[in-house]
């Protein structure tokens, strides 16, 4: 069973976020609660396509390199950016590193150097650590989640995004063989054309 009444909208959020509104004809959103799979696609004229699915994108680790040495948090995720190490000139990495990691032993970090290095006075905060996420998925901002996807890209992919305006996007939704709801969707494939006036 396909839909073939719809309107797509998209409206552009916080932190290269888009919100995708799935519309039927009456104007009612559709159910997307129970979402199982959605992809949002963008061919491009030279380098193949901005492909994005709602598979969950992995947490990724704090690091600094500092003095030749990686500094590495052990769990993945933003928190890692709270770490913050004070080298003196004096203590070694291992002493350096081993204060903070009893210090928070939920958030303890890594070296690859061989421990024994004494590192120059400085100070130094780990960066660029990122929490797991799912790409798509339905808006958590209302209940029931009716027709809305909220779409969540990287800075390189909201820059693909631009740089396709006035192409056109292909959306493909699908809810399984058991779809919840009383305006179903089995599958959903629509295409619009992106406008600069969505960002």
């Amino acid at each position: 069973m396909s839909v073939s009444h719809k309107r797509i909208n998209i409206r552009r959020g916080a932190d290269a976020a888009f919100k995708i509104f799935v519309i039927n004809q009456e104007g009612r959103p559709y159910d997307l609660s129970g979402l199982t799979f959605a992809q949002l696609k963008l061919p491009k004229q030279a380098s193949g396509a901005l492909s994005v699915d709602n598979s969950v994108v992995a947490a990724i680790a704090s690091t600094r390199v500092e003095q030749n040495i990686t500094f590495s948090a052990l769990v993945p995720g933003a928190g890692g950016d709270a770490i913050s190490l004070v080298f003196d000139g004096s203590e070694d990495l291992d002493t350096v590193i081993g204060v903070w990691n009893t210090a928070n032993p939920a958030n303890m970090v890594a070296h690859d150097g061989a421990g024994t290095e004494v590192l120059t006075a400085v100070s130094i905060s780990l960066a660029n650590g990122m929490d797991s996420y799912k790409a798509i998925e339905a808006h958590p901002d209302f209940v029931p989640q009716l027709g809305i996807l909220l779409v969540i890209l990287t800075d390189a992919q909201t820059t693909e995004l631009r740089l396709g305006k006035n192409q056109v996007m292909q959306l493909t939704i699908d809810k399984g063989a058991t779809p919840s709801g009383d305006r179903k969707i089995i599958d959903l494939v629509d295409s619009l054309t992106v406008n600069e006036s969505f960002f």
